[in-house]
């Protein structure tokens, strides 16, 4: 436990600290990731990133960063490091670099089947449902993640303690 309050003190730490983050790495990385999955074109504009894909225009900005899911994804990964005898704060940075790296690329996803989302289904519902389907894309993308990724660590677990 203490793994996991140290590792999300820390990011919101350097997330607070270094407010350029977001910008600068979060939101374009996610935004190149789903350019090159959705085949937009991806453009920078003063609120973000611009993705066009035909007539449609989506922003990507600073709210779609993911910051939220890497804190989690960090706590994640630092508590099952920590729990592996690493020393906590060894797991604290590890996990956040690991979370850095692999956070954006998972919102680069979430953020296709936005894109995806705003081309196919959004149009067939009412706008008073738009924002809750946003969200639920989100959740669709990001739970299956941190489920799967759970799975792994306590698979490779499970198979380390069954070969010892």
């Amino acid at each position: 436990m203490l793994a996991i309050a140290c590792t999300c003190a820390l990011a919101y730490l350097i997330l607070w600290s270094i407010p350029a983050l977001e910008m600068t790495w979060f939101v374009p990385v996610a935004a190149h990731v789903a350019s090159l999955f959705s085949g937009a074109h991806a453009g920078i504009d003063n609120a973000g990133w611009i993705l066009l894909s035909g007539n449609m225009e989506v922003l990507v900005s600073r709210s779609c960063s993911g910051t939220g899911f890497f804190v989690i994804l960090s706590a994640l990964l630092s508590c099952h490091l920590a729990g592996k005898g690493w020393r906590i704060l060894t797991a604290c940075f590890l996990s956040l670099l690991l979370a850095g790296f692999l956070a954006p690329l998972i919102n680069g996803f979430r953020i296709t089947v936005v894109v995806e989302l705003h081309r196919w289904i959004l149009p067939y519902f009412p706008q008073a449902w738009h924002a809750f389907l946003h969200m639920l894309a989100g959740a669709a993308v990001f739970l299956p993640v941190l489920v799967f990724v759970n799975f792994l660590l306590e698979k490779h677990a499970r198979d380390k303690y069954a070969r010892a």
